[in-house]
């Protein structure tokens, strides 16, 4: 998956709610205006309520490939304090605390630099930390939550006694090899993206999984045949995620994926970008994993649209981030 830039979010709706109803109903589903699924006849249906507040359903049955936060290390530089500073982040990044940090930084327009020393004086990461020395270039990717993460590093490592600078690449593709050949030495990385980064350059099938564990059981002798060392993931994803609004989590008392499959049988609205159907870990994993009939509504990928449409209550579910600085996780 593509990492995103900073997050488009919806400002004032410029349109009114019959224009929108009208849109839909004229894009729904595939060729011929047919929905991608139907709802049984005669079935009710579950009702899409309107509010602000979106909300990702724990994504319980595990449909997405485990793309958790992990640091990445030159295995030459692999050594403790190093790397007790770097899994003590881990520990520490739970999904809420990387929303949160997303939000200081692209809602709340705090500085990267500030956000990131918030984050680790509040937790008190790495706290006792000492004997490092010499000089670690962190590398960050072209999207603002890598920038922050790779701040939040540079912020433990300088506590731990390290000299630190952050370093931005504009992807994956510039900033692995810069890794590779020494010129950095530290990037906060994605398990499951990574994983099949490597194997790709390695010419294997070497494939992610749905765990993590197992995933790192792949990650890491990728990243040893290059002189990396993949550290301790952290609770923390960026990956694709299913969000409702607050509003409609209430009124079916869900927090899950699965709770939602099984109070609506009949089906639900779904929104997501065009492609989405075609997507292994979108629309399918929803079918495939929870057995959730749906009709499609092509949207947006992550965008204004798609916020729109579940904010006024068009679409009853989402794909979006589930990192977004927009979201929160519905079981609070």
């Amino acid at each position: 998956m593509i990492r995103p830039g900073s997050r488009r979010f919806p400002g004032r709706i410029a349109v009114g709610l019959l224009v929108v109803l009208f849109a839909l109903a004229a894009c729904s589903g595939g060729g011929g205006g047919k929905p991608a699924a139907s709802t049984p006849a005669g079935a009710p249906r579950c009702t899409p309520q309107p509010d602000n507040q979106l909300v990702v359903l724990e994504d319980d049955r595990r449909s997405q490939n485990s793309d958790n936060v992990v640091p990445v290390v030159r295995s030459s530089v692999a050594t403790a304090p190093l790397t007790d500073a770097l899994n003590a982040v881990s520990r520490a990044l739970s999904q809420n605390e990387l929303q949160g940090l997303n939000r200081a930084v692209t809602l709340d327009g705090t500085d990267m630099t500030k956000a990131a020393r918030d984050f680790v004086r509040r937790l008190r990461i790495g706290e006792g930390l000492s004997g490092g020395s010499g000089d670690v270039v962190v590398a960050a990717s072209g999207f603002s939550e890598s920038q922050v993460l790779a701040d939040v590093y540079a912020t433990v490592l300088t506590q731990a006694g390290y000299r630190t600078r952050v370093r931005a690449f504009p992807n994956r593709e510039a900033l692995e090899p810069a890794l590779e050949a020494g010129q950095v030495q530290v990037t906060p990385e994605y398990a499951a993206t990574l994983t099949t980064f490597l194997a790709q350059k390695a010419n294997t099938g070497a494939r992610p999984s749905n765990q993590i564990d197992r995933t790192l059981a792949v990650l890491q002798p990728l990243g040893r045949q290059r002189g990396l060392t993949v550290l301790e993931p952290a609770a923390a994803t960026n990956q694709n995620a299913f969000a409702v609004t607050k509003a409609t989590a209430n009124s079916l008392g869900i927090t899950t994926l699965s709770q939602l499959a099984a109070r609506c049988t009949s089906g639900v609205t779904f929104g997501g970008p065009p492609e989405c159907p075609q997507r292994p870990f979108c629309l399918a994993a929803l079918q495939r994993t929870y057995r959730l009939p749906v009709r499609f509504f092509p949207l947006d990928a992550d965008g204004p649209r798609t916020r729109q449409a579940l904010q006024q209550g068009n679409v009853l579910l989402a794909e979006v981030f589930s990192s977004d600085a927009d979201v929160v996780s519905a079981a609070g």
